[in-house]
């Protein structure tokens, strides 16, 4: 009996070590994000215009690296003017483990600015991620809110920028739409 106890224990003991890796091997939701987007991207920036219908669009390569300084993106923005002038701009991104907070901001700037995940879609067994991420900017003469949109999937990914004054509605500034080009 003592022996059939001692069999039963340690077969409990090897199966729990056995399946205790699959528990921990879990990708977590900013794991997905983080390794969708590192790599080589090409694709345009999208600025909005006075008027609606037309817009600026320039030609954008983007490098996405871990961040050397915290746990977070390095993406480093190189683009072509009309007069081949090359124009160059990094930016950092730190999301919180479990997606649901983000600190944005770039190299020149004051700091970075803190954002709240009110949605996300997607991003298990190989779907495209969508993060929704919002932000309240106060050091503007009338207060904003500032909204971005991330698309993530294999091949491609799209970063919006929506701005709202005031109570109106969110209106598009800008957008990068990119495919892989490694």
């Amino acid at each position: 009996m003592r022996h059939l106890l001692s069999a039963i224990v340690v077969s409990l003991l090897v199966v729990s070590c056995v399946r205790a890796p699959a528990r921990f091997a879990e990708e977590q939701p900013r794991d997905v994000l983080y390794s969708g987007m590192v790599g080589k991207w090409r694709g345009t920036h999208v600025v909005a215009d006075s008027n609606p219908a037309f817009g600026r669009f320039t030609p954008t390569d983007l490098v996405v690296v871990p961040a050397p300084d915290r746990d977070g993106l390095e993406l480093r923005y190189r683009q072509t003017g009309g007069t081949n002038a090359v124009q160059q701009s990094l930016g950092h991104w730190h999301f919180a483990l479990a997606l649901d907070t983000a600190q944005m901001g770039g190299a020149g700037e004051r700091g970075d600015l803190a954002y709240r995940v009110v949605e996300q879609a997607g991003g298990r067994d190989g779907a495209p991620l969508q993060l929704v991420l919002e932000s309240a900017r106060t050091g503007q003469p009338t207060p904003q809110r500032i909204r971005q949109v991330i698309d993530v999937s294999t091949g491609f990914l799209r970063i919006r920028t929506d701005v709202q004054e005031a109570d109106g509605d969110f209106t598009f500034r800008e957008a990068y739409v990119f495919r892989r080009a490694e």
